[in-house]
């Protein structure tokens, strides 16, 4: 990708419910390591799995602010937001 190094993170599991244990772990470590190696101001992320909500927490920890992307409705657990910092909607 122009010199950009790109992670490919395989997975087989796609149920936010019952996330696989490996896979969660395999995308904290990439998150980490891409944390210490980037050191970002601010991490974007969207959806309701919990490992992105984990993934902001590492982010927040790391000192980088964190916003989460809504794109949809049905989003009725606030607890989604609980490492975001900010949240960029659309509007019609």
């Amino acid at each position: 990708m122009n010199g950009v190094p790109v992670t490919v993170l395989l997975t087989e599991h796609n149920e936010a419910t019952r996330p696989d244990h490996a896979e969660y772990e395999q995308f904290i470590f990439h998150t980490d390591d891409a944390l210490l190696s980037l050191k970002p101001d601010l991490v974007i992320t969207y959806g309701a799995h919990g490992v992105l909500q984990e993934a902001m927490r590492h982010a927040k920890g790391r000192g980088a602010a964190t916003l989460f992307w809504l794109h949809n409705h049905g989003y009725e657990n606030r607890e989604i937001f609980r490492y975001a910092d900010h949240v960029l909607s659309p509007s019609d």
